[in-house]
């Protein structure tokens, strides 16, 4: 049985494979993506999905899936994660443990209060920094 791999010089796939940086398992990757052979608009979904990925992946620390299992996982279809609609607990913890780290300077802990989401806080009303 012959393994059909895509060529080496198939544009499709050096613009994949030149954007998914992780160069690890080549020829299986080049057999998954051979088996789905993406057209214009796939491939540029794919690539339009790495784009949020790859550093989302990076600040995960979880690594990234190889190659071949992102093609065959049909992982360009993931959703992007949406912010948190209000604070969550942790959040509210970090802000205030922000507030204590800047030990009294009211100006730098407004600042990083908004940098995490948070709210207009009473000292925040006449627009004081």
């Amino acid at each position: 049985m012959t393994t059909r791999l895509v060529a080496d010089d198939d544009p499709g796939w050096v613009r994949f494979w030149t954007a998914y940086g992780w160069k690890v398992a080549k020829r299986d990757a080049r057999k998954a993506y051979a088996q789905l052979m993406p057209d214009a608009a796939t491939l540029d979904a794919i690539l339009a999905a790495l784009a949020w990925q790859l550093p989302l992946w990076t600040r995960q620390g979880y690594g990234q899936p190889y190659p071949a299992s992102y093609l065959r996982g049909l992982r360009w279809e993931d959703e992007p994660p949406h912010p948190p609609a209000r604070l969550t607990d942790r959040t509210r913890r970090t802000v205030a443990g922000a507030e204590d780290f800047v030990r009294g300077d009211a100006s730098l802990a407004r600042r990083v209060v908004r940098l995490v989401g948070g709210t207009q806080g009473p000292d925040d009303e006449h627009g004081e920094d």
